[in-house]
């Protein structure tokens, strides 16, 4: 069961349930990231979290930006440049997808990484020209393209 009883009371970033296999790491960020966000780290140094760049094949998925319960007199949903931020690295989260994508449920998650793409950084089940980040969907969407997916480590 969802801590926040339904999907439709959950928002982006949220994890799901209490689970003892949840996993998290902090990593300052290099940019502004909005929570539910796709996290990436550069291969060679995981100290710093990257956006998803489909032209840096040395970045890799770490995990999604889970919400902080701090707040910043110009800034919420989000972490601003340059400040720590939780990340998901293990267990479930609430992410966004595309419009239109349905029954996805038990499916693999890739990253939309072009950033030309109107969806960029969203979950999607289309392979060709994403980001296999190694996550499956876990629900189908609901009327706001908010979905559960399971982030299963470092890919």
């Amino acid at each position: 069961m969802s801590a926040y009883g339904s999907i439709d009371q959950a928002k982006a970033g949220f994890v799901y349930g209490l689970d003892h296999n949840i996993e998290t790491r902090v990593v300052p960020s290099g940019t502004t990231f909005a929570f539910g966000d796709p996290v990436f780290v550069d291969e060679g140094d995981e100290a710093k979290a990257y956006k998803a760049d489909s032209n840096d094949a040395s970045l890799k998925f770490l995990g999604v930006a889970i919400v902080s319960q701090r707040s910043f007199n110009d800034s919420q949903g989000e972490y601003v440049a340059y400040d720590t931020m939780n990340v998901l690295t293990r267990g479930e989260v609430y992410v966004t997808v595309p419009s239109g994508l349905s029954s996805i449920a038990n499916k693999s998650a890739y990253v939309i990484d072009d950033q030309s793409n109107d969806d960029y950084e969203k979950f999607t089940t289309t392979a060709a020209g994403n980001y296999d980040c190694g996550c499956y969907f876990k629900s189908n969407p609901n009327s706001d393209n908010l979905v559960r997916i399971e982030v299963r480590g470092m890919k």
